[in-house]
């Protein structure tokens, strides 16, 4: 495993940090540093641990040119510019359920506390007050809650509140009836749950499409005195709207865990009696710091000790099983460095199809075959990330489908590849459940193993053919592992794989085009055994 750089920006607990050091990475805590000092750590970082605090950009990335991955330590990602670090070939990691149970239950604790005054009434008796008729509250028993947004921490407040005694009306793109069945919530359109419910608790990313969606014309529908929690994004609210909502009574109470600007400055909502604010502690309990910082760090030590992509968000790709499918994975990014090897000029078309009787999905197989032949046509800034997008940028066609298993290859990988001029076909297939082989090149049956060094050879089918190119890989003093040849005797033409301990340098090939017999040569460099898989 080479060499990699974790920078930790902000802080995670010390259970992540001391996995990630005894899997052999290279671990540098910064996160009590100054600023100058972390953006110096930058120039030669391989990943970075973030939180919210860090805005990671173009201008960001540009300062760290060896940034491969960026690790954020919470649910959302809207500090992260994924469209930069998918070109970039930066795997953007989060957590998504390390601290949905701290969120959930601090979205209740401030719903409580806005419902009974908790804030405000504990302030009036450290002044030596006993109001109690000023503080009178309302029960969340027989309320009706609604849920925009119905994650992992939406769908735990869903189950507490109905432990509340509350109905819960959620809204949710993403939710089936089924599952909103399953859950014994009831999904309305948006709308409707603004108008109609009595508590409003906000669950969603901040986008453009989100950004500001609680605000004065939204607010004008809602029944007045409803109560307004936000733990997720403080740009989910026009603060300017909800302050004046507060004033007129429209809203009867707001609770925030979450700012625009983080820490507020300016806002309108602190300091405010009806308002119960806390700085940003939805994710900070104990067990959700450690869950967070283990998660963070068995995923950076699987993508750099293993190549495993499986806990990255910005893939081309989503919903398949990528560890049970990491020996497919494997075989399709061989097989596209072994194309990619063929080819003479720049790859135009590329075709994949999945001869299997299993539910696979092929997405994750085009995208690895293209990881691998990328690889040798532009370089090692490839990888399952950007290799899509790079294939659209230079105008590479891709199809892939299905098709029925065969008896002997019940899992058999097929690949075309176009220059324009030459179209290569290369099948491969898996021997037991892990071992990869290629089975098939050009049309001719052979049994490879795709590792190290390979020679591809051409030739007419005659006698002593091989010997010669033999002898002359000898006199070269250039050791032959293994061969192996497929040939039509219809067409009198003859391939050959030859496996080599060192690669052929251009001389070496030139002399074995010389050979009456040989058509053509190719180098094929696959190396080690484990290939860096999706």
């Amino acid at each position: 495993m080479k060499a990699n750089k974790i920078l930790v920006l902000e802080p995670v607990a010390e259970a992540g940090i001391r996995l990630m050091r005894d899997a052999g990475l290279d671990v540098v805590d910064v996160s009590k540093a100054t600023d100058d000092e972390r953006q110096s750590q930058l120039a030669d970082a391989t990943a970075v641990i973030i939180r919210s605090g860090s805005q990671v950009d173009e201008e960001f990335m540009a300062k760290a040119p060896h940034l491969e991955a960026v690790a954020r330590a919470g649910v959302g990602l809207d500090n992260i510019d994924l469209v930069a670090a998918t070109r970039r070939g930066v795997a953007v990691m989060n957590t998504p359920g390390g601290n949905a149970t701290a969120a959930a239950e601090h979205t209740m604790a401030l719903m409580l506390s806005v419902a009974r005054h908790v804030a405000p009434a504990h302030g009036s008796l450290a002044e030596g007050k006993w109001d109690r008729h000023r503080f009178l509250g309302v029960e969340l028993a027989g309320r009706r809650l609604g849920l925009i947004g119905v994650g992992r921490v939406g769908s735990l407040v869903a189950s507490r509140a109905q432990a509340f005694g509350m109905e819960v009306w959620v809204t949710d793109p993403f939710l089936s009836d089924d599952k909103a069945a399953s859950m014994g919530v009831t999904r309305v359109e948006l709308d409707r749950l603004v108008a109609e419910c009595d508590v409003l608790s906000l669950h969603l990313p901040l986008t453009e499409e989100t950004k500001q969606l609680i605000n004065a014309e939204s607010i004008a529908r809602m029944k007045p005195g409803t109560i307004l929690v936000n733990c997720a994004r403080g740009g989910l609210i026009d603060e300017d709207a909800v302050a004046a909502a507060l004033e007129s009574g429209q809203l009867g109470g707001v609770a925030v865990d979450v700012f625009p600007q983080e820490p507020p400055k300016s806002s309108p909502l602190l300091g405010h009696p009806r308002v119960s604010h806390t700085p940003h502690l939805g994710a900070s309990t104990q067990e959700a710091k450690e869950n967070v910082s283990l998660t963070l760090a068995r995923a950076l030590v699987a993508l750099f000790r293993d190549g495993d992509f499986s806990s990255v968000v910005n893939l081309p790709f989503g919903g398949a099983d990528l560890r049970k499918m990491a020996p497919l994975l494997d075989l399709a990014q061989r097989l596209g460095r072994f194309q990619g090897g063929l080819l003479l000029g720049a790859p135009q078309r590329v075709e994949l199809e999945l001869a299997t009787d299993d539910s696979e999905d092929p997405a994750p197989l085009a995208s690895a075959f293209l990881t691998g032949l990328l690889e040798v046509v532009c370089g090692p800034e490839v990888n399952a990330v950007n290799a899509q997008l790079k294939a659209e940028e230079m105008g590479i066609t891709l199809s892939h489908g299905r098709r029925p298993g065969e008896p002997d290859f019940p899992r058999l990988l097929s690949t075309r590849v176009s220059d324009g001029t030459h179209m290569h076909g290369v099948d491969g297939g898996l021997l037991a459940p892990h071992t990869p082989r290629i089975v098939r090149v050009d049309g001719q049956w052979m049994d490879v193993e795709p590792v190290g060094d390979l020679m591809v050879l051409w030739n007419q089918d005659r006698p002593g053919v091989l010997g010669k190119v033999a002898t002359l890989l000898g006199s070269r003093n250039i050791n032959v592992g293994e061969l192996r040849m497929g040939r039509d005797p219809q067409a009198s033409q003859a391939i050959s794989v030859w496996q080599v301990d060192q690669p052929i340098e251009l001389e070496v090939k030139l002399a074995l085009k010389e050979i009456a017999e040989v058509e053509d040569v190719r180098q094929v460099r696959l190396g080690a055994k484990r290939s860096r898989r999706v």
